[in-house]
Protein backbone atom coordinates (compact mmCIF):
# COMPACT_ATOMS: atom_id res chain seq x y z
CA UNK A 1 0.00 0.00 0.00
CA UNK A 2 1.39 3.38 -0.94
CA UNK A 3 1.92 6.05 1.70
CA UNK A 4 -0.71 8.45 0.28
CA UNK A 5 -3.45 5.84 0.48
CA UNK A 6 -2.37 4.84 3.97
CA UNK A 7 -2.40 8.46 5.16
CA UNK A 8 -5.85 9.12 3.68
CA UNK A 9 -7.25 6.06 5.44
CA UNK A 10 -5.63 7.12 8.70
CA UNK A 11 -7.07 10.62 8.33
CA UNK A 12 -10.60 9.28 7.84
CA UNK A 13 -10.18 6.93 10.80
CA UNK A 14 -8.84 9.71 13.01
CA UNK A 15 -11.81 11.94 12.15
CA UNK A 16 -14.16 9.00 12.78
CA UNK A 17 -12.58 8.41 16.16
CA UNK A 18 -12.82 12.14 16.99
CA UNK A 19 -16.55 12.07 16.24
CA UNK A 20 -17.05 9.05 18.48
CA UNK A 21 -15.06 10.69 21.27
CA UNK A 22 -17.19 13.83 20.88
CA UNK A 23 -20.38 11.78 21.01
CA UNK A 24 -19.33 10.04 24.21
CA UNK A 25 -18.03 13.27 25.73
CA UNK A 26 -21.30 15.11 25.07
CA UNK A 27 -23.21 12.22 26.57
CA UNK A 28 -21.09 11.75 29.69
CA UNK A 29 -20.12 15.28 30.65
CA UNK A 30 -23.10 17.49 29.96
CA UNK A 31 -25.45 18.12 32.84
CA UNK A 32 -28.32 17.81 30.37
CA UNK A 33 -27.09 15.85 27.34
CA UNK A 34 -28.26 17.14 24.00
CA UNK A 35 -29.23 13.79 22.54
CA UNK A 36 -29.41 15.01 18.94
CA UNK A 37 -25.74 16.11 19.18
CA UNK A 38 -24.74 12.75 20.66
CA UNK A 39 -26.59 10.84 17.94
CA UNK A 40 -25.34 13.11 15.14
CA UNK A 41 -21.71 12.61 16.14
CA UNK A 42 -22.18 8.84 16.46
CA UNK A 43 -23.63 8.75 12.94
CA UNK A 44 -20.76 10.87 11.64
CA UNK A 45 -18.26 8.48 13.21
CA UNK A 46 -19.82 5.47 11.49
CA UNK A 47 -20.00 7.31 8.18
CA UNK A 48 -16.29 8.14 8.31
CA UNK A 49 -15.25 4.63 9.37
CA UNK A 50 -17.20 3.21 6.42
CA UNK A 51 -15.57 5.71 4.06
CA UNK A 52 -12.14 4.74 5.40
CA UNK A 53 -13.06 1.14 4.64
CA UNK A 54 -14.07 2.16 1.11
CA UNK A 55 -10.63 3.71 0.61
CA UNK A 56 -8.99 0.58 1.98
CA UNK A 57 -10.78 -1.44 -0.72
CA UNK A 58 -9.99 1.12 -3.44
CA UNK A 59 -13.62 2.19 -3.73
CA UNK A 60 -14.10 5.83 -4.57
CA UNK A 61 -15.74 7.51 -1.59
CA UNK A 62 -19.44 7.92 -2.17
CA UNK A 63 -20.66 11.39 -1.23
CA UNK A 64 -23.64 10.38 0.87
CA UNK A 65 -24.73 10.37 4.49
CA UNK A 66 -26.73 7.19 3.91
CA UNK A 67 -24.94 4.46 5.82
CA UNK A 68 -26.86 1.70 4.03
CA UNK A 69 -25.53 2.95 0.70
CA UNK A 70 -22.00 2.85 2.09
CA UNK A 71 -22.46 -0.65 3.49
CA UNK A 72 -23.85 -1.93 0.19
CA UNK A 73 -20.82 -0.51 -1.62
CA UNK A 74 -18.62 -2.71 0.58
CA UNK A 75 -20.57 -5.98 0.57
CA UNK A 76 -18.65 -7.47 -2.37
CA UNK A 77 -15.40 -6.95 -0.46
CA UNK A 78 -16.62 -8.05 2.96
CA UNK A 79 -19.82 -10.06 3.34
CA UNK A 80 -19.85 -9.53 7.12
CA UNK A 81 -20.43 -5.78 6.71
CA UNK A 82 -24.03 -6.43 5.70
CA UNK A 83 -24.72 -7.56 9.29
CA UNK A 84 -24.55 -3.89 10.31
CA UNK A 85 -27.09 -2.61 7.79
CA UNK A 86 -30.13 -2.67 10.09
CA UNK A 87 -28.28 -0.97 12.93
CA UNK A 88 -26.93 1.66 10.58
CA UNK A 89 -30.42 2.36 9.27
CA UNK A 90 -31.25 3.58 12.77
CA UNK A 91 -28.49 6.17 12.52
CA UNK A 92 -29.35 7.42 9.02
CA UNK A 93 -31.82 10.05 10.16
CA UNK A 94 -29.37 11.58 12.60
CA UNK A 95 -27.14 12.86 9.80
CA UNK A 96 -29.66 15.30 8.36
CA UNK A 97 -33.08 15.10 9.98
CA UNK A 98 -31.95 16.23 13.43
CA UNK A 99 -29.37 18.67 12.14
CA UNK A 100 -31.89 21.47 11.64
CA UNK A 101 -35.05 22.47 13.51
CA UNK A 102 -38.08 20.74 12.11
CA UNK A 103 -41.17 18.83 13.09
CA UNK A 104 -39.83 15.63 14.68
CA UNK A 105 -39.85 13.81 17.97
CA UNK A 106 -37.08 14.55 20.43
CA UNK A 107 -34.40 11.93 20.76
CA UNK A 108 -34.06 10.10 24.05
CA UNK A 109 -31.38 8.82 26.36
CA UNK A 110 -31.95 5.35 24.89
CA UNK A 111 -31.38 6.71 21.38
CA UNK A 112 -28.10 8.26 22.49
CA UNK A 113 -26.88 5.09 24.19
CA UNK A 114 -27.82 2.94 21.20
CA UNK A 115 -26.10 5.33 18.78
CA UNK A 116 -22.86 5.22 20.73
CA UNK A 117 -23.03 1.42 21.00
CA UNK A 118 -23.55 1.04 17.25
CA UNK A 119 -20.66 3.40 16.52
CA UNK A 120 -18.37 1.47 18.87
CA UNK A 121 -19.27 -1.83 17.19
CA UNK A 122 -18.55 -0.40 13.74
CA UNK A 123 -15.30 1.12 15.00
CA UNK A 124 -14.17 -2.24 16.41
CA UNK A 125 -15.17 -4.08 13.24
CA UNK A 126 -13.47 -1.64 10.84
CA UNK A 127 -10.31 -1.43 12.94
CA UNK A 128 -10.08 -5.23 12.91
CA UNK A 129 -10.38 -5.27 9.10
CA UNK A 130 -8.13 -2.40 8.07
CA UNK A 131 -4.56 -3.61 8.21
CA UNK A 132 -2.11 -0.94 7.11
CA UNK A 133 1.37 -2.06 6.18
Amino acid sequence: MNIDKKNKILDWMRYAQDDLIASEHFYKTMEFPIYRVVCFNAQQSVEKYLKAYQLFHDIEIIKTHNLSTLILSLKDFDTQIINFENKCNLLNGYAVQYKYPDDFEDLTNDDAIESIEIAKKIEKFIKSKIVLQ
